[in-house]
């Protein structure tokens, strides 16, 4: 905690205690207030010097809580605020391992729905935990002071109180879980089928799909109303708790009073007490539902920042004309299922190197492990003689371009897509690595250039957008996974004839399955079962008459 928020809570406390005395105060000047009519009842300038007292202390005590009420929210808004910034902070080193088992919609509830919980549970639990605890104790002995019997009955009395929230918060929080977790697969749910919306018209799956959300939508119903339901009671079972005791408070009263022990001000200030005393415990109850579901949330958010983050070294990689090795490399997803295996490979400097094969060979695996997305389960990948797991995974992409086949667009303009991973980019170096993409004039066709919204783009647009973003970094290396497949025949020949030009100073690893835009790779392999079964140029893997001949002359 900051030395801010130290100085915000150490305010609170002081607030706490003058708000905690204003109030307890007035009950004893209306006491003795009202002795004074009916005991002195010609005094009436002492009982005006009482009431204004009082007044004073309730005008104390609405300044002071009003300003703890708005310590308490920024207090709840600044934790909040970095909790935030540390779970994307979390999300961004989280290893893709994990993130391959996480949905998506449960982290964005994560960020969005369980913090805002938080904040409103802590802003809550703030605003009324200093002011409660001097209000309890500071009741105890003002109670004390006017009668200890009675006072002792309240005591006895108050665990009662203590025992009902306890045994019913228990549940109340088990409920709340069950409750975030549907919450979690509804959005999930609902999220897969804004993605899917075309798919889901086009198959006629519309019924399904709505009965599917039907039934998502219940459960979370069903687990929403016992959460209510179970902290629903601890408000009425606390309240019942607080009636008994007045009607044994009103018993012992009838009888100090009988002897002698109290006066008619001395029991009303003792009542005046009482509400204090059992007003924290009545509104925290009330609250109760808000602090549990604040409680699951914290719960939810601290699991997510305990998540192990990716290990990697200190050491930023700084060689060039870098020659890629794969020795040994086995790698599996899974414990079960290995997917490479003894993979040996070299691919030399500014030299082409084409990956084919069936759907599952293992190809993009292979870039995954390029990119240090995953580490190999054994063996080991090389820049030169160096390991790639000896370095910073960021110093080793800032060898590596990589253009994917399912284009990656964010609501932002062209410009601002393009210079994404260089933020000094002019428009100059734009505009170059535009043309080198075909992209140039496709832009120029917008009223505003560079400036319009990326998300207008047709699909073919935004994959001529990546390549151009991958461009303008000029990297010595790189991964091209199927990089045209979203584009015509024309536009993709042009592309071609420009990466032909490009790739010439540069390493490409490119993964094709129209094998004719790969045919002057000085390297094809083709894999299968996460193994190389044949390698070597278009012309020599035609003449061996094996899996890529037959996988070519099937595409024409």
């Amino acid at each position: 905690m900051n030395r801010k928020n130290i100085l915000m809570l150490f305010t609170m406390v002081i607030l706490s205690i003058i708000s905690s005395l204003s109030l307890m105060l007035s009950p004893l000047y209306i006491g003795n207030a009202v002795d004074v009519m009916v005991y002195q009842s010609t005094n009436f300038d002492m009982v005006k010097t009482y009431l204004f007292i009082v007044i004073v202390c309730y005008g104390v005590h609405f300044v002071t809580t009003v300003f703890l009420n708005l310590i308490a929210y920024r207090l709840s808004v600044n934790e909040v605020f970095d909790k935030r910034n540390q779970m994307h902070g979390r999300l961004l080193k989280l290893p893709m391992s994990h993130l391959d088992l996480v949905s998506t919609a449960k982290i964005q509830n994560l960020i969005g729905n369980d913090s805002n919980r938080l904040a409103d549970g802590l802003a809550l639990l703030l605003s009324q935990t200093f002011v409660s605890g001097f209000t309890v104790l500071i009741a105890v002995f003002m109670m004390l002071s006017v009668n200890v019997m009675m006072t002792i009955t309240v005591l006895v009395f108050s665990p009662f109180l203590f025992l009902i929230s306890t045994k019913i918060g228990h549940s109340s929080l088990k409920a709340y879980r069950e409750q975030q977790s549907a919450l979690d697969d509804l959005s999930s749910y609902t999220r897969n089928n804004l993605q899917s919306h075309v798919l889901i018209k086009d198959y006629n799956y519309e019924d399904d799909a709505i009965k599917e959300f039907i039934e998502h939508n219940r459960n979370l119903n069903e687990k929403g109303i016992r959460a209510q339901v179970l902290s629903s009671y601890i408000n009425p079972s606390s309240r019942l708790v607080n009636n008994l005791l007045n009607v044994f408070i009103a018993i012992a009263g009838a009888y100090v009073f009988w002897n002698g022990a109290i006066t008619i001000g001395g029991f009303l200030s003792f009542t005046s007490y009482l509400l204090m005393y059992t007003k924290p415990v009545n509104e925290l109850s009330a609250m109760f539902a808000d602090l549990i579901a604040a409680k699951a949330s914290n719960e939810r958010i601290r699991t997510f920042l305990k998540l192990p983050i990716e290990e990697d070294s200190s050491i930023d990689f700084k060689g060039q004309d870098i020659d890629i090795g794969f020795k040994n490399v086995d790698f599996a997803y899974t414990k079960d299922q290995e997917l490479i295996q003894n993979l040996n490979l070299c691919v030399e400097n500014k030299s082409k190197l084409a990956i084919v094969g069936p759907t599952g060979a293992g190809k993009s695996t292979m870039i995954n492990l390029l990119m240090r997305y995953y580490n190999p389960t054994s063996g080991k990948i090389l820049f030169d003689d160096a390991e790639l797991n000896d370095y910073s995974r960021q110093s080793i992409r800032h060898k590596i371009g990589i253009v994917l086949q399912e284009p990656w667009v964010y609501d932002g303009t062209i410009f601002e897509n393009i210079a994404y991973g260089d933020e000094d980019a002019s428009l100059e170096d734009v505009i170059i690595a535009s043309k080198q993409a075909m992209f140039h004039d496709v832009v120029m066709q917008f009223e505003e250039g560079y400036d319009s919204n990326a998300s207008r783009l047709s699909l073919g647009e935004k994959q001529m957008l990546t390549i151009a973003r991958a461009l303008l970094l000029e990297q010595e290396i790189y991964i091209l996974d199927e990089a045209t497949s979203n584009l015509d025949s024309l536009t993709e020949y042009k592309i071609q004839e420009a990466f032909q030009k490009i790739m010439e100073n540069h390493t490409s690893v490119v993964i094709a399955h129209r094998l004719h835009t790969i045919q002057d790779a000085k390297t094809i392999i083709v894999m299968k079962d996460g193994k190389i079964i044949e390698q070597g140029n278009h012309d020599e893997l035609m003449e061996a008459e094996g899996f890529y001949k037959n996988l070519y002359e099937s595409q024409f």
